[in-house]
């Protein structure tokens, strides 16, 4: 049985979910299964800290389908933090506000193979690493190996089954009208909302 005593273990998977789709809902899953985690966070961005951001969607529409997406999972929860705190969209300002909000949780950042590389240059990356452990989850064509620099202690590297799909792939082929497997790519409430909508076409 677990420690009754000891702290819970979330996941954080940021993002800007511009739609949610399989491949975040099976990095989700597989993460938490592996490392045992009690719940994994979705935390839509709010603001986006880089330059010329690719978000199509406004923030409630983002939001919504990953409520759609997660609805039933009890081990899924869904959190606004970016918007309701005016946060920055900086990972270092979100983790600090989750940590701040949940006192005695123990913190995993979720991030895929693919974003591996980019974590060096998010703000305040040392203060980062020693804040937070991040687990990396395996992603198509993207080798699963720490570059150097990084604290081999502060990451896990975790295999998983990797999923072939991106939020801008998904995108492309709406907007060249190729909706038909679109159920097959996100969950069939995301999909159908996007139809609803006209999202992306």
């Amino acid at each position: 049985m677990p420690d009754p005593d000891s702290a819970p273990r979330y996941g954080i998977l940021g993002g800007t979910f511009d739609p949610i789709h399989q491949g975040h809902l099976s990095l989700a899953t597989q993460i938490r299964s592996k490392l045992s985690l009690d719940k994994v966070l979705f935390v839509p961005a709010f603001h986006h800290p880089f330059k010329n951001p690719v978000i199509i969607a406004s923030f409630e529409n983002r939001h919504r389908m990953i409520e759609l997406a997660i609805a039933g999972q009890d081990c899924f929860q869904l959190s606004d933090i970016e918007r309701s705190g005016q946060l920055s969209g900086c990972t270092i300002d979100t983790v600090r506000a989750l940590k701040a909000t949940f006192e005695r949780v123990e913190w995993l950042f979720i991030i895929g193979s693919d974003n591996l590389a980019e974590v060096a240059g998010w703000r305040d990356f040392e203060t980062l690493q020693s804040e937070i452990r991040f687990a990396v989850g395996a992603r198509p064509g993207r080798p699963l190996e720490l570059p150097e620099g990084y604290d081999p202690s502060r990451f896990e590297l975790v295999p998983i089954d990797e999923v072939d799909l991106s939020a801008s792939g998904i995108r492309d082929r709406l907007k060249r009208g190729e909706a038909r497997d679109l159920h097959k790519l996100v969950p069939p409430s995301v999909a159908d909302y996007i139809k609803e909508r006209g999202l992306y076409s």
